[in-house]
């Protein structure tokens, strides 16, 4: 999946959900227990057909064609599992206020895909316990994600289930490819590092290339943010820990230490107050409101770090007009925030449980319909290609096809994905097998629960959201980041660094693994 947003979690969002757990408990009581939920049946009869709402984040206009697409699924999961699914698409930006929304009106939604939320719903009980209906109508499912499926678990327990894809992410450059082929300069000496500290070559190059760029194309932007948002912290290696209050640096450690206050952010900090007086950070980077691909689709931008995996150009391709070549700067890290990042979960308003892990079984087993929701329909949304990868119609572009592919990484088990055009016939292969072979966190499977020192994590996150992006972005001065830190410090980043460490120590000693 592509990391197109920096997930920090607003803490404002998360106190509302603290304030509407009771209501949802009290009024659907009986969807705790597998043997009283639902009515859904294993057959295809029409008279037992169950309805489940899903509801999913959109990046982007909702699409004209979404009806089209909802009758297509339901020709296949009324006949399969015996369940109708009405698709409940919403806008990305007004997401988390929908949920809540949907949460306090008691709103029918059965399933849904969580974009950035999932670790606040889950410590604020906002999610079922799906443990029950995953042994009998999941299996499918946690044969997909494997490992993975620990990264969304508490306390034994399955409330999640982690989009699943190519999970060795890591930082690359997206650059715009003709305008990257006129500066000269050859990308292939670019070598992935595991810390911005071991980075000086390649930001060498990068540096000339945004000094070449800048010279051909002086009214473009260099290098642009998403909705405020540098990732230049992509640059460093560490395991955020859930919320990056408290993480592991390197990944590889048994220390939980505070990122903002270590060397390799001030690096990150000195290079984006660097690139900025130098032009090549976009203008009003912090206060952003635009996604970074329609920036990139205007015709007026280089580049943009992304945290994603290999075959990512296509998409780019796809969402904005133009080609892009990836470089990959970083090698990836595989750690438990990647699994909850977006993440298909029960909420606690939940009607269907047994229909709704029903139906989320076959968005991680069946290929139609996860195409389906990946692609549109055939002949209409994309076609295939002669050497078996698809693309668009004739005639249709991601800016008026009535489903516009651009999001093909959310829906269940992405590895199912038709390949799009511009990529290797065996990308997933290859996708799986970076899985397998990428570094792994100390901590990978470990679930922090920050009930203990909620009030301090509320604090801390409002000052990140105050601070980070002016600081990542060179807006603000470096100076600040000392204030920065003597703030968090002040809110109680320590008690959390500590209550974090606790746990971990916890963890690391109940499943028996050794630290020296």
């Amino acid at each position: 999946m592509n990391r197109l947003f920096k997930n920090v979690i607003g803490a404002g969002a998360a106190c509302l959900f603290l304030f509407l757990t009771g209501s949802c408990l009290e009024q659907n009581p009986q969807v705790t227990l597998p043997e009283t939920a639902g009515s859904s049946s294993e057959s295809g009869d029409n008279d037992d057909v169950a309805d489940i709402v899903y509801m999913y984040p959109w990046y982007g206009t909702i699409s004209s064609g979404i009806d089209d697409v909802e009758a297509a699924i339901n020709e296949i999961t009324e006949e399969k599992i015996g369940v109708h699914v009405t698709l409940k698409p919403v806008v990305y930006s007004a997401f988390s206020q929908e949920m809540s929304l949907v949460l306090a009106g008691n709103e029918k939604v059965d399933l849904v895909t969580v974009p950035d939320d999932y670790m606040d719903m889950l410590a604020e009980d906002q999610l079922l316990d799906m443990t029950g209906w995953m042994e009998d109508y999941g299996q499918g499912i946690l044969d997909a994600v494997g490992e993975f499926i620990s990264g969304t678990m508490r306390d034994g327990k399955i409330y999640g289930v982690t989009v699943m894809g190519g999970k060795a992410i890591s930082a690359h450059f997206l650059m715009r490819t003709d305008w990257l082929e006129e500066t000269g300069i050859d990308v292939e000496q670019i070598a992935p590092v595991n810390s911005i500290s071991d980075m000086g070559d390649t930001l060498d190059v990068i540096e000339a290339i945004f000094e070449k760029v800048g010279e051909n194309h002086p009214e473009a932007e260099i290098c642009v943010t998403n909705v405020g948002q540098s990732n230049l912290d992509s640059l460093i290696s560490y395991d955020s820990m859930g919320d990056s209050l408290g993480v592991i640096m390197g990944g590889n450690s048994y220390t939980i230490e505070n990122l903002y206050a270590s060397e390799e952010y001030r690096q990150a900090v000195e290079l984006a107050s660097r690139w900025n007086s130098l032009g090549y950070i976009m203008q009003d980077a912090a206060v952003n409101t635009a996604s970074s691909g329609n920036i990139l689709m205007s015709g007026n931008a280089f580049c943009y770090i992304d945290v994603t995996q290999q075959g990512v150009e296509a998409q780019y391709k796809q969402t904005t007009g133009y080609d892009f070549t990836a470089v990959q700067v970083m090698q990836p890290l595989l750690y438990t925030g990647q699994n909850v990042q977006t993440v298909n979960a029960l909420p606690i308003c939940c009607q269907e449980p047994e229909a709704a892990v029903k139906f989320l079984n076959l968005m991680y087993t069946d290929k139609d319909v996860v195409n389906l929701l990946a692609y549109g329909i055939e002949g209409v949304h994309y076609r295939f290609m002669e050497d078996g990868t698809v693309d668009y119609p004739e005639g249709i572009t991601a800016q008026n096809s009535a489903y516009p592919c651009s999001q093909t990484w959310l829906f269940g088990n992405t590895l199912l994905d038709y390949v799009k055009v511009g990529n290797v016939l065996d990308l997933y292969e290859i996708q799986a097998q970076a899985n397998e072979t990428a570094a792994r966190s100390s901590a990978l499977g470990f679930i922090y629960d920050n009930t203990p020192v909620f009030s301090q994590v509320s604090a801390c996150q409002k000052i990140v959201e105050q601070y980070e992006p002016g600081l990542l972005t060179g807006e603000l001065d470096i100076k600040m980041l000392d204030e920065f830190n003597d703030k968090l410090e002040d809110a109680g980043i320590n008690q959390i660094i500590q209550e974090k460490q606790r746990q971990f120590d916890t963890w690391l000693e109940e499943n028996q693994i050794e630290t020296e």
